[in-house]
């Protein structure tokens, strides 16, 4: 019974927000190599883009590992030219104080986790 529920979720209305056509363009890949490399369909890969279809968890997992990025990446982060995605642990006696360097340098806080 669960799992039917979530693949109805999944068919609904296009997700509201993710990024895999900023993120290939941003690699520098072609729908048809970013498909090879994710093992799924060129096809897929171009009605994801389209927001036509969802794609899959599994498809979505895919795509985010054949762009070198998390399933969450993919949904929360925009790629912007000249910048990187950095992943680093911050202690939390040190959190607002580096919070608010990276803040004032343009830096975007993607996602904070205890």
């Amino acid at each position: 019974m669960r799992k039917a529920r979530q693949k109805r979720a999944l068919v609904g209305k296009p997700w509201t927000r993710f990024y895999v056509t900023e993120w290939r363009e941003y690699r520098g890949l072609q729908q048809k190599e970013l498909a090879k490399l994710a093992g799924i369909s060129e096809s897929l890969i171009s009605q994801i883009e389209a927001r036509n279809v969802n794609g899959s968890p599994e498809s979505l997992e895919k795509i985010a590992g054949a762009l070198g990025v998390s399933l969450g990446v993919l949904f929360d982060v925009k790629p912007h030219p000249g910048g990187r995605l950095v992943e680093y642990w911050i202690p939390e006696d040190r959190f607002q104080l580096i919070h608010n360097m990276l803040s004032s340098a343009g830096a975007v806080l993607i996602t904070v986790t205890e």
